[in-house]
């Protein structure tokens, strides 16, 4: 199986085989399970995946399993040097257990059915990346991250603001989900990345003025958004995606990006008489080669 198209993981199961615990090669992500294993069969993986730090140790238990149901991560009690984690638990309850990753360095945390504490990730203090599926409480706790650069969140609905965010992201995503109040990013100094895809209350993005280290920004699929805005601050901005903002009226504010050199714009049916026209010919005029192109 694999979740990036590129690499897979191997599956194991218990009893482990001496194929289960072979060397790893550069095409493996890492190892993943869908059953829980013996205290013994923990050390064994623990010691294979302790020679490959770049490697993954993935927990996957979704509704087609015959075996007794993972509810918790208690059992990385026995992995206190993974620096690689991924879960996608049906049935996990709680993320108590991952204390234990003292040194992860990168965490991924799929969809999980319930709504969970994110307290127990505020110890993750070596985190440089995670990704965060899903309803939580707590969030506040994530402030505590501050070696956190890389941030994705997804189905996490009615949020109202983002003030949980660690102080020293470069790059955030959010697909899925609903945000009231997007003020919070423009109060992070090294953030160059952003993503927003699918968040549906969403309707005033001028906050975004005041992110001005952005390099990169996608907008897609906003069903809320109306109306751009200002870029003119945004100096650090060469990247730009407009997607499917199908309400969206005017797209001249672009043009007010002093440094903007990729642009992609699709799936704009809202778009007022003349506006596409004065962006291509003000796009133009500034010198740059047609991004409709």
């Amino acid at each position: 199986m694999s979740t990036t198209g590129k690499r897979e993981y191997r599956r194991i199961t218990s009893p482990l085989s001496s194929d289960a615990l072979a060397d790893l090669d550069d095409d493996h992500e890492g190892i993943a399970f869908g059953q829980p294993l013996t205290e013994d069969e923990y050390r064994q993986l623990a010691m294979l995946l302790e020679r490959y730090p770049d490697k993954y140790l993935y927990a996957l238990q979704l509704t087609s399993t015959r075996h007794p149901h993972i509810t918790d991560l208690s059992f990385l009690r026995f992995f206190p040097n993974l620096r690689c984690f991924a879960s996608n638990l049906e049935w996990l309850e709680t993320l108590d257990g991952i204390e234990h990753l003292q040194r992860a360095e990168r965490v991924s945390i799929y969809k999980a059915q319930r709504r969970m504490s994110a307290a127990p990730l505020a110890e993750l203090r070596h985190l440089d990346q995670l990704w965060l599926d899903g309803q939580y409480s707590e969030r506040s706790a994530l402030r505590e991250l501050t070696g956190l650069s890389d941030f994705k969140m997804g189905y996490a609905a009615k949020i109202p603001d983002l003030s949980f965010l660690p102080p020293n992201l470069i790059r955030f995503s959010m697909n899925l989900g609903s945000v009231a109040d997007i003020s919070a990013l423009a109060e992070l100094p090294h953030l160059h990345k952003v993503l927003l895809h699918k968040v549906h209350s969403i309707a005033d993005l001028s906050p975004l003025a005041g992110a001005i280290g952005l390099r990169s920004l996608y907008l897609a699929y906003l069903n809320k958004v109306t109306a751009l805005f200002d870029m003119s601050a945004l100096t650090e901005l060469t990247e730009l995606t407009v997607s499917m903002l199908t309400h969206l009226s005017d797209l001249r504010p672009v043009l007010t990006a002093p440094n903007l050199t990729t642009l992609s714009v699709y799936g704009l049916p809202g778009l007022a008489p003349g506006s596409w026209h004065e962006t291509c010919v003000g796009w133009l005029a500034q010198g740059k080669p047609p991004f409709w192109e």
